[in-house]
């Protein structure tokens, strides 16, 4: 019994000291930088200078801030959209290539996987020679005659967040695509086989058997959107850098703007604070919603 227990502690400390190094640089690069911009959001600081404590002026700064609330609207519904997108999307051409063979399902995927392996920047470059007035998108418009819907896509106020969405759901279906993809390669092909016994289609199959049990996955897949969507930076730096004026500025651009360009460190720090909480918020409302059962089968 006693040499039982000496092999249990034993390995339990073996086990604590190979996690030792992976919960240290957790720790290190994200919880302790957690904490200390919360600090620093109930202070003023210019980076150089001694802080000063002000209590949650920060936080009132940014009700008052016209451009925090046009960042913090712009982020939400970039988050919102993109993920609504992505994930519809995505669960869409995962239920088209399910039924493809093996060669012509395998193409696709790669064909539709690629564009979630690319980084951001290029993505976003590209679209910057499809968006511009002389680019790929108005010609196409004009060559089938349809000028009158030719627009500055990224100079205008009605067009730029739309188009923004587009990008990112380009960039983020795929991962979507593949998870939705591989978890219905798990379903028992017994199932398909008896529901098409009883006259069930393919469509009917997918809408009455599939999405529930797809349904962990999905919220699985709501959540890494969530979070990668409302982080959205590098592709609205490259398209506008927030333009025209302040109609595409998110959260994420204008704390680095607040920071660097202005040196209000604490005032940048409040808003990733809120911006934090506003996140986490939308993602437990979201993991509610989709709720998340498991099956057996």
């Amino acid at each position: 019994m006693n040499n039982r227990k000496g092999n249990l502690l034993g390995s339990t400390v073996l086990g604590f000291l190979f996690l030792a190094p992976v919960l240290f640089l957790i720790l290190f690069v994200s919880y302790i930088p957690f904490i200390w911009n919360l600090i620093l959001s109930f202070q003023e600081w210019d980076g150089f200078l001694t802080r000063n404590w002000i209590g949650f002026d920060n936080y009132i700064h940014i009700f008052a801030d016209r451009t925090a609330l046009i960042s913090f609207y712009n982020t939400t519904f970039l988050g919102i959209c993109i993920t609504l997108f992505s994930v519809v999307i995505g669960i869409m051409l995962a239920a088209l290539i399910y039924p493809l063979g093996n060669k012509e399902g395998a193409f696709y995927r790669f064909a539709l996987f690629t564009p979630s392996m690319v980084p951001t920047t290029i993505i976003a470059i590209l679209f910057t020679f499809i968006y511009s007035p002389e680019g790929v998108l108005n010609q196409a418009l004009e060559a089938i005659g349809l000028e009158h819907l030719t627009r500055v896509w990224l100079g205008e106020p009605e067009t730029v967040l739309p188009s923004i969405v587009l990008v990112d759901v380009y960039k983020n279906m795929g991962i979507t695509m593949m998870l939705c993809f591989t978890a219905m390669q798990l379903i028992p092909k017994s199932i398909f086989e008896a529901s098409r016994m009883d006259g069930i289609g393919y469509t009917r199959q997918f809408i009455l058997i599939v999405l529930p049990l797809l349904k962990p996955i999905i919220q699985l897949c709501v959540v890494l959107s969530l979070i990668t969507a409302f982080r959205t930076y590098d592709s609205v730096r490259i398209l506008t850098n927030g333009g025209p004026g302040t109609m595409s500025k998110t959260v994420s651009l204008y704390m680095v703007d607040t920071a660097f360009n202005y040196n209000e460190f604490g005032y940048a720090a409040s808003m990733g604070a809120l911006f934090t909480g506003i996140l986490l918020l939308t993602v437990l409302i979201a993991r509610r919603l989709l709720g998340g059962e498991t099956y057996e089968y």
